[in-house]
This record gives C-alpha cells, sequence and structure tokens, in this order.
C-alpha cells in the first residue's frame, strides 16, 4: 500500500517587483487611462502635487512632464536611460488650475460601454491562464481590428511569451469561445463556421458549405454546391439564406462611434526631410514632491514614525515621476522609429504603408520587442492622414508575381478603400480588384486579395451587390 510522501522541489522564478509592474502598467497605459492613473496616484500620495499652470519648476527628479528623446541617448530595456533635465522640456499647458479641475470633472463624468477589448478581457478574467498564457491573450486582444478579426502573427505571440505554438492556438481558441461569437477569427470563413459551432451546427449543410464551397456560394453555383454534397439545390439555397442571418463582422457593436473623440497619444510627420514625432502634453499634468514634506523630513520635527512614513511617500512618489518620464520617452522614441521607417506612408498616403514588424523597432530602439508591443498598445498617433492606432503601422509584407514586396496592411487599405467607393449595383470583382491595383503599382494576385477581402470581413461581389 502506497503511502503519502514529502518532497522538495527548487525552482527559479521571475516575479517583478512592485515598482517595475507599475513601470509597466504606465508604459502600456493610453492617454485616457494614463491620466486617470495620475489623478489615482494624487490621491493616494499626499506628497505628490501638480505643478500650476505657468509656475516654473526645478527640473530633476522633483518634476515630470512629457519629454522630448535625446536621439544620442542609449535605451535600456525598460524604457530611456537617465531621466534627467535634459529631457523636461516644453511648453506650459494653457490651462488655469480652475479650468483644469472643470475639465477633469467633465472627462470623469462621461459613460461608456466598454469597447471590445475590455468585453473580452472581462471574459477571460474567469479563465484559469498562467502568467504567459494572459500575455498571449493580451497580445491576440491588442491584435482584433474593428470588425473583431484577429490581424497577429501566432508564431511572434509564441517568441515573444515563451510559449509554444500549439500553446498560443489554445489561448486564442479560449478568446474565440468568447462573446460575441465568431470573435478573433482569422478570416470570413473560421469566422462564420465559430458562429455556427455555437449555435450547435458545427456538422451541419451550412458548416460544410462555409468550410468547403464558400466560394461557389458567392458564385451562387447551388447545382454545383448540392452535386458535390448529395443534397438537393433546395436545400443548398435554404442553408444560404441561414449562412446570410450570420455576422461577418462580430466586432462592430462595439467599435467607437465615429463622432467619439480620439485623443493621439503622438503627432507625427515628416518636416524638411526629417521624422517628426511630438508627445500631446496637454492630457498629463506636470507632477512634483511637495517642498512642505521634503522640509518636514529634512527639518526632523514630526514623529520617528511619520517621517519613515513620509520618507516612504517620498520614495514612491519619485519612483512614479521618474516611471512617467520613461513611459513619456519610450513611447516618443517608439513613434520616431515608426515614423522613420513610413516615411512613404507620411508622404504619400495610406496605401504607401511598408512592412514593419515590432521587432524592427526593438532593435532600432535598443528594447525588447514586448516593451515596443506594450508602448503601442492601444494608442494614437496624428499624421497628415489622420488619427490611426499605432498597431497599424505594423504588417507583414506580401510577394507578388514579380516579387516585389508591399505591406499586407497598405492593400488591405486600398482594397476597402475601392470597394466603399464602389458602385452598389455593379461592385467590383476580385479581378478588377486585381486590375485596379495593378494600375496603381501594386501587383496583386487575385487569390491574394480574395484572402485579404475576406480577413476584412467583406462578402464577394455577387453577395455585395444591390438591386
Amino acid at each position: 500500500m502506497a503511502g503519502l510522501e514529502h518532497s522538495q522541489t527548487l525552482a527559479q522564478k521571475q516575479v517583478l517587483a512592485p515598482q517595475a509592474q507599475q513601470g509597466l502598467r504606465l508604459l502600456q497605459a493610453p492617454l485616457t487611462e494614463l491620466r486617470q492613473m495620475v489623478a489615482s496616484e494624487l490621491a493616494r500620495n499626499p506628497v505628490l502635487e501638480e505643478v500650476p499652470v505657468g509656475e516654473s519648476v526645478s527640473l530633476g527628479m522633483d518634476a515630470a512632464r512629457p519629454a522630448e528623446v535625446d536621439e544620442d541617448r542609449p535605451v535600456g530595456e525598460h524604457g530611456p536611460l537617465g531621466a534627467s533635465e535634459d529631457f523636461l522640456t516644453g511648453t506650459s499647458v494653457p490651462w488655469t488650475t480652475e479650468d483644469g479641475r472643470h475639465r477633469q470633472y467633465f472627462f470623469d463624468s462621461q459613460t461608456s460601454p466598454p469597447d471590445l477589448r475590455e468585453a473580452l478581457s472581462r471574459q477571460l478574467a474567469l479563465e484559469s491562464l498562467g502568467a504567459s498564457q494572459s500575455e498571449a491573450a493580451r497580445r491576440i486582444l491588442g491584435d482584433l481590428d474593428e470588425a473583431g478579426y484577429f490581424r497577429g502573427v501566432l508564431e511572434d505571440i509564441a517568441g515573444t511569451c515563451g510559449l509554444e505554438i500549439s500553446q498560443v492556438e489554445d489561448v486564442l481558441a479560449r478568446v474565440q469561445n468568447c462573446d460575441p461569437p465568431g470573435v478573433a477569427a482569422r478570416d470570413l470563413s473560421e469566422c462564420l463556421l465559430l458562429q455556427l459551432q455555437r449555435q450547435g451546427r458545427g456538422h451541419s449543410l451550412e458548416s460544410r458549405i462555409v468550410r468547403h464551397h464558400l466560394n461557389d456560394l458567392a458564385q451562387r453555383r447551388i447545382p454545383k454546391i448540392a452535386e458535390a454534397l448529395g443534397v438537393v439545390p433546395s436545400e443548398v439555397q435554404e442553408a444560404a439564406a441561414q449562412i446570410q442571418q450570420l455576422n461577418p463582422r462580430p466586432g462592430a457593436a462595439y467599435a467607437p462611434a465615429r463622432e467619439q473623440t480620439l485623443y493621439p497619444d503622438v503627432v507625427g510627420a515628416w518636416e524638411n526631410g526629417e521624422p517628426r514625432v511630438f508627445l500631446n502634453e496637454e492630457e498629463i499634468p506636470r507632477l512634483r514632491i511637495a517642498n512642505d514634506y521634503k522640509d518636514m523630513v529634512s527639518l526632523h520635527s514630526p514623529s520617528q514614525n511619520v517621517r519613515e512614513f513620509l520618507r516612504d511617500r517620498i520614495r514612491d512618489g519619485r519612483f512614479f515621476i521618474k516611471s512617467l518620464q520613461q513611459r513619456q520617452q519610450t513611447l516618443q522614441a517608439v513613434a520616431r522609429e515608426i515614423v522613420a521607417h513610413q516615411r512613404d506612408f507620411f508622404e504619400q498616403g495610406a496605401s504607401a504603408i511598408r512592412p514593419l514588424t515590432m521587432r524592427e523597432i526593438a532593435d532600432a530602439v535598443g528594447i525588447h520587442e514586448a516593451t515596443v508591443s506594450r508602448a503601442v498598445s492601444g494608442k494614437y498617433m496624428e499624421t497628415p492622414w489622420g488619427i490611426f492606432e499605432m498597431k497599424h503601422f505594423f504588417s507583414r509584407g506580401f510577394s507578388s508575381d514579380d516579387e516585389q514586396t508591399g505591406s499586407a496592411a497598405g492593400v488591405r487599405e486600398v482594397i476597402q478603400s475601392l470597394i466603399a467607393s464602389e458602385n452598389p449595383e455593379a461592385p467590383l470583382s476580385d479581378s478588377q480588384l486585381e486590375e485596379e491595383l495593378r494600375s496603381r503599382g501594386t501587383p496583386v494576385a487575385r487569390r491574394t486579395i480574395a484572402k485579404y477581402r475576406e480577413q476584412l470581413g467583406i462578402l464577394p461581389a455577387k453577395l455585395r451587390q444591390k438591386f
């Protein structure tokens, strides 16, 4: 009879210190969330105070504001090194203290429904995921577009999170099991199949058509489908009617209203042949350690317990200010490299976007790829062509028939634009889109156009036709 035994094991495990975790949260926070984090820290830590508008501040560790990046200064893995007065430049925010209070109250009083990523994050919170799996899930959510499709690369996520491809696929499956049905699909076929499976029709005629004959259905080849599946044409027609009831854009319900104001974190442009990047300075207040509390500690007038409490709060406040500085420096360094790599986009427009990976930016700035991912997550850049999510500038390339390489994101942008302006009574076929792209100097194979069209959740021409 086997008895109970005690055993001990020794294992190394990396655990981030609370201050390092705070730095990562600040780096990952978009502008609106960062503003709330700064307000919370001001309320939590009594030694911190906001520098009044128009008042000068001594430059050093007791002040923080959006910073300019010294391009000759090295950048460390968790942010640019040496948060000093070299970075603390800029103009004052044109708001009075009273205006600032009213403005903050206005922002804090606004309510809005959760976006797609927030809704999915709440559902995944009930899942038992390890640290690496949680990071993979966060990366997957960050790679969802407005239609709810997954646009990332599983291999990249696996490499960044230290997981096997099969483990990342399992995390993706968990995301796909969330609501709305069809979310995180990689193409139109998978999106429709996920919805059918959720309805208990994973082995139905509709699923067989979507899985094997979606292109034939788009061409209305009903007899051909019926013959291949061994059913009568009327059954295929009924199944087609059910397929048309499915949602090809499951994330659209969570998309922000078009009139909603987006606050860009950075402004990017090319000026006089050089990349120029400016941080949005107006949305983040300047912070400093209040002199009254520093004097109380230095004069040794309070009790020992009070002095220890103040020393701890001053230390925490200085680290928060330093983390805020490093967040700004890292964001601007990453944004500047994006602008430098995407010169064609800034000079010519969205269709000229070039292939770019986060690893390229990480190597150029001198930081880890995961840091780049955190720096661009949920953040927006204002450009001469509008405001874009910073992840929009990252895309793998494709190889055309004549071996030219271009950006898949740029081609998808052009396809979406062409279809948006087409005649609804005579929509553009994939062949016509191929000809149009070729005439613009972007030769792309028809099968590639069909793949990108499906990724965008756009039906074939015959199913888009309005009579």
